[in-house]
């Protein structure tokens, strides 16, 4: 009897202890492309949260960043590298970078997530591009059953409207730069440009990224760590040299005109987000040039799921790079949504 109450007891406080960390690295593979996935932090919580990363790009290296490190305290984060991104092996043509293969892929890892873990809750995380595949997922309700919650952080989904609006804060800031005897030869030549390109294409892109970079009053650039990752991509276990030959083939893919991938960046989910009924959590960075906070005002409006279901946070100190500027503040309206999720 007292044998069978010692173990009654050691099995008891086995289950109240705390959960064993996962750190599980595998492979899913989807159409011609090995991904890897990470599955990082405490399981006792039942939920994991899936990281879609910007990009196209990987996910794998922002496990790094202070605002996972702090989610894996209490969450499984799971990183992903897309398609044609850090360390993806096998075939990625032009044309398997569509809008619709994305979906697919993420669709992929989260059957994986489930198959692995059998979480009672799976929430999205979409951030930039990001958020453009993970409202393109949701907007299928029959996969919508498979998530709990949807965190959008100034997430795409009308390009040439957000592009439109950034342009012309962009013109804006430049004639005050002018007026203010600052650059003048520079922002006036930036004037010019924009002058010669009434709408952006793909192709223009990387010259508007630059000048918003310069224009942003939210930089932060000591706290973008994930800017000097190039250490683990290339020597991690997880990438190696594909980070820079996926880095430069999606990069050229994206910004040329009628690529598969540069007509995904603008595809336009505005009618698409009604259909997204799931609890969903939009946050912003207030100083977002790229993706400007009118868009994500817009996004946050049209997301079908009722008003006592979703939610929209604005970070007073942070661009587009919200979650990585703002990490604790970042996490302080996360967590909250997180541990209000039902399974």
């Amino acid at each position: 009897m007292r044998t069978r109450v010692i173990l009654l007891v050691a099995v008891w406080l086995a289950a109240c202890g705390p959960a064993t960390p996962v750190d599980d690295l595998f492979y899913v593979r989807s159409n011609g492309a090995l991904m890897p996935v990470w599955l990082r932090g405490n399981p006792s919580s039942g939920t994991v949260v899936l990281f879609l990363a910007g990009g196209p790009g990987p996910g794998l290296f922002y496990e790094e960043e202070p605002v996972f490190r702090r989610l894996e305290q209490k969450y499984v984060v799971a990183f992903w590298d897309q398609r044609a991104a850090g360390g993806v092996q096998g075939t990625a043509a032009p044309e398997t970078l569509t809008l619709a293969q994305y979906v697919a892929d993420a669709d992929a890892v989260i059957q994986a997530i489930e198959q692995r873990q059998k979480p009672a809750r799976i929430a999205l995380l979409g951030w930039s591009w990001g958020g453009l595949i993970g409202q393109a997922y949701l907007a299928e309700p029959a996969r919508q059953a498979h998530i709990a919650g949807w965190i959008n952080t100034d997430g795409l989904h009308h390009r040439a409207r957000s592009d439109a609006l950034s342009r012309e804060w962009a013109m804006s800031e430049a004639r005050q730069r002018v007026e203010a005897a600052d650059e003048v030869d520079h922002w006036r030549a930036a004037l010019d440009w924009y002058g010669a390109h009434p709408s952006l294409g793909c192709q223009d892109w990387a010259q508007h990224g630059a000048y918003l970079t310069e224009l942003s009053p939210a930089r932060h650039p000591e706290r973008l760590r994930t800017l000097g990752s190039w250490g683990f991509n290339l020597f991690g276990p997880f990438a190696g040299l594909a980070t820079l030959s996926n880095y430069g083939y999606t990069t050229e893919q994206a910004l040329t005109p009628g690529s598969p991938l540069c007509a995904a960046v603008n595809t336009d989910l505005t009618a698409s987000l009604p259909r997204i009924t799931v609890p969903s959590l939009v946050v912003w960075g207030r100083h977002d040039q790229g993706v400007p906070l009118a868009s994500g005002e817009e996004a946050y409006a049209l997301l079908g799921a009722p008003a006592e279901r979703k939610s929209l946070v604005v970070l007073d100190d942070a661009d587009h790079s919200a979650l990585v500027q703002q990490p604790d503040a970042f996490d302080d309206v996360v967590e909250p949504f997180l541990d209000g999720l039902s399974p």
